[in-house]
């Protein structure tokens, strides 16, 4: 499956739009078949992926890989939430050693737990967008 291209990002549909970053090529693939799998509608990219406001606006969530460096995370997570205040972003994967705890995000491990966490999110945007519509 060849890499996505920025023009991907307005053909989304479905109603829980998920923008996966990950730097590792077997997980990014992976994860987007789980997610799919699972009838999300999922964009999986690298960490170099560039964003503009109105991409950004275009997912209910994000998840970020521990493939992507913690630095490079904290300024994907700071554009992301400045982009869309709305957005819930999550990192997954597992910490290997104290310096990766950079994040501000909860860690996911394991493939339940992520699909568990990733529904969970999906019901929350559900219950705001109900709210607001009725509001």
């Amino acid at each position: 499956m060849g890499e996505k291209t920025q023009d991907s990002f307005s053909r989304m549909d479905g109603s829980f739009r998920i923008l996966s970053i990950c730097d590792d090529e077997g997980l990014r693939h992976s994860r987007e078949l789980l997610l799919t799998s699972e009838g999300y509608s999922t964009l999986s990219v690298r960490s170099d992926v560039v964003l503009s406001r109105e991409q950004a606006q275009e997912f209910d969530a994000v998840l970020i890989c521990r493939s992507v460096a913690p630095r490079k995370g904290l300024e994907l997570t700071e554009m992301l939430e400045r982009y869309n205040p709305a957005i819930q972003i999550m990192c997954i994967g597992p910490v290997e050693n104290a310096d990766d705890v950079d994040y501000r995000l909860p860690v996911l491990r394991g493939p339940q737990v992520f699909l568990d966490e990733v529904n969970k999110m999906r019901r929350s945007v559900a219950a705001r967008k109900a709210l607001n519509a009725g509001g």
